[in-house]
């Protein structure tokens, strides 16, 4: 494995796969989104949140992975893949572009944080020891019941951080996953022009709704995630706008 630094990050590369470049503002990611875990600076809320906290950039990485391998597959060749505070990308380049490859890759990524999801919680379910009950005439004999192990509760938050972040990926937003999609159906159908403007305008809409509610989340003490970028969306729009051709009469 080799190490490189720039940029304010490093990047690991191993063999024949894809270099993976990780920026140090990914801390503040985690650090962030565990909040509410370690906030009152308890034993067991650091254990939870370390192993949360490593789980969120692996989840990440996990999309963009999917993103990667499926390019792999359909015969493209990954660049780099990204991983940092706004999330992460997976650069692909290839010689035979097609819509079909396009949305192929795309989708890979949501699928991936689904499929971690659905399985992280079967796991929780089925491996979760059953809490002892205690009676009154119980109390002298059996020990009190216990909180569930930490590791569970990591695994609980981590399935559903990986099923609200397949959600949050297909929104009809830039740079997400679901604002590509819909670029491309747009683009197909009505032209490029048309096509950032509408997926501009309602990445638009999405930011300022997701600023609302980081900003409130905070206020309650938790801290929600909001990824559509608000100036990329808004320039996508007044690009679409000013470029739409307009009808003479």
């Amino acid at each position: 494995m080799k190490f490189s630094h720039y940029d304010d990050g490093v990047e690991l590369s191993l063999g024949n796969a894809p270099p993976v470049w990780i920026h140090g503002s990914i801390i503040i990611l985690v650090t962030a989104l565990t909040f509410p875990i370690w906030y009152k600076f308890s034993s067991r809320g650091f254990a939870t949140a370390s192993v949360v906290a490593i789980g969120i950039v692996l989840s990440i990485f996990i999309h963009e992975a999917a993103h990667a391998w499926a390019a792999i597959k359909l015969g493209h060749r990954v660049v780099l893949i990204r991983l940092h505070v706004r999330g992460g990308e997976t650069l692909w380049e290839t010689d035979r572009y097609s819509r079909r490859d396009d949305y192929l890759v795309t989708f890979a990524g949501p699928l991936a944080n689904l499929c971690a999801g659905i399985i992280g919680l079967v796991l929780y379910y089925v491996f979760l020891p059953d809490p002892v009950s205690v009676g009154t005439d119980q109390l002298w004999h059996r020990p009190p019941p216990t909180s569930r192990p930490f590791i569970f509760a990591a695994i609980f938050w981590l399935s559903n951080f990986n099923l609200v972040l397949t959600v949050i990926n297909l929104l009809p937003a830039y740079p997400l996953d679901g604002g590509h999609i819909l670029h491309n159906v747009l683009e197909t159908r009505y032209g490029i022009h048309r096509a950032l403007f509408w997926t501009g305008l309602a990445g638009t809409i999405l930011a300022v709704i997701s600023k609302l509610i980081f900003v409130v989340s905070i206020m309650g003490g938790v801290v929600i995630w909001s990824p559509p970028n608000f100036q990329v969306n808004y320039n996508a729009m007044q690009a679409g706008r000013q470029k739409w051709p307009r009808r003479v009469t």
